[in-house]
């Protein structure tokens, strides 16, 4: 991660963090708790959005891989907090405002809250779109590398006016649904893991700035419809091709070239080969619409099904691990959108190719999936 990542700044900040806890229950003087584990039950903290804000958060139920190590809330940038506990107070007019969506926000332990001083705060504008956008990334960034909610989450848009009317929920909506494979253990979420993700979210936006969308963000997009989808051929399709937007492979040259390439990121022995030349034949298949058994035409069909689920996991693991080292960089940022650079990159030897990505993940050592999704 490179110097402009982002930090994780003090919480009490800007906003004004509340507790109902006191200082003989051990929050801080003043009545301002600063951090706490994920999960814990050391009160319950609401934040106090100041009147006339704006603000978007995204309730995420049922999240299993943040480690309770994680002090919350963290804040990133002044405008965005990743939090553990319910940022409002579910009053009765929270209830009505979120209809049959109110235990879901109730049972959700990770919440992201973007919010900023309104000029207009009692109608929806470019404003709201920026908050919605900010929080949004941070959810994608999170589940590029690998945070898991039990399902999808909500989407909350609104401001906090002057009284009587207080919080005013504008709009309402459902987050997009990220998939795992089954049986798969998840990694556990680090304070590090929000900061880069921070990052990466940062990053995804000036990529959709750009007045020309470059190959890396049309990659982004496969990565990210590859995990919002539990259908294994259209996973393994769409991972397959987000790394093809990263090694901008040669008309004509294919499977082989594409093996060559990414062995930049996975190795070089020949059974990492092998796999990288079965993930870009499992891909041709999808592509043409062919069964994926035509791949492995000499294996019998409980052997093809468990191989072909490995290598679905396989291109996830591979096509995450690049955009997360790329994406948490401003520079590589910079240089793998731009396409005369990819010419020059891909035109240097294997030992240079090396060199200057500096490690590889190790697909042989991925944990086997169940024999279903």
């Amino acid at each position: 991660m490179d110097r402009s990542s982002r930090r994780i700044l003090d919480c009490s900040e800007s906003l004004i963090l509340r507790s109902e806890t006191n200082s003989a229950d051990g929050s801080t003087p003043g009545g301002v708790e600063r951090n706490r584990p994920f999960g814990s039950n050391c009160g319950l903290m609401t934040i106090e959005i100041p009147i006339n804000n704006k603000f978007a958060v995204i309730a995420l139920p049922h999240v299993l891989n943040v480690s309770g190590q994680v002090l919350f809330p963290l804040r990133f940038d002044g405008q965005l907090w990743a939090l553990s506990h319910l940022p409002f107070e579910i009053d009765d007019g929270w209830r009505r405002w979120l209809g049959l969506r109110a235990d879901t926000f109730r049972d959700s332990n990770l919440f992201l809250l973007a919010t900023a001083p309104s000029q207009s705060p009692a109608g929806m504008d470019n404003e709201d779109k920026a908050l919605e956008r900010a929080a949004r990334f941070l959810y994608i960034a999170l589940g590029i590398q690998g945070l898991h909610p039990g399902h999808a989450g909500l989407i909350i848009q609104g401001a906090r006016l002057p009284e009587p009317r207080g919080f005013d929920v504008q709009s309402i909506s459902d987050t997009s649904r990220i998939f795992r494979l089954k049986g798969i253990p998840s990694v556990p979420f680090s304070a590090s893991s929000f900061v880069r993700a921070a990052q990466m979210a940062a990053n995804i936006g000036k990529l959709v700035d750009r007045k020309k969308q470059p190959r890396l963000l049309k990659g982004l997009r496969s990565l990210i419809s590859g995990l919002e989808t539990d259908h294994g051929e259209e996973r393994l399709h769409a991972f397959v091709r987000a790394l093809d937007a990263v090694v901008k492979l040669p008309r004509g040259k294919g499977n082989k070239e594409f093996a060559t390439r990414c062995g930049t990121f996975a190795g070089r022995k020949d059974t990492v080969r092998k796999i990288l030349l079965e993930l870009y034949l499992l891909r041709n298949a999808a592509e043409h619409v062919n069964d994926f058994r035509t791949v492995f035409a000499d294996l019998i069909e409980p052997e093809i099904e468990r191989i072909v689920l490995q290598r679905v996991l396989q291109a996830e693991k591979l096509a995450s691990s690049v955009y997360i080292r790329i994406l948490s960089s401003d520079n590589m940022t910079a240089s793998f959108a731009n396409d005369e650079w990819l010419d020059e990159l891909w035109s240097r030897t294997d030992d240079e190719l090396d060199a200057f990505w500096g490690g590889t993940i190790d697909l042989k050592k991925l944990p086997e999936p169940p024999m279903k999704f």
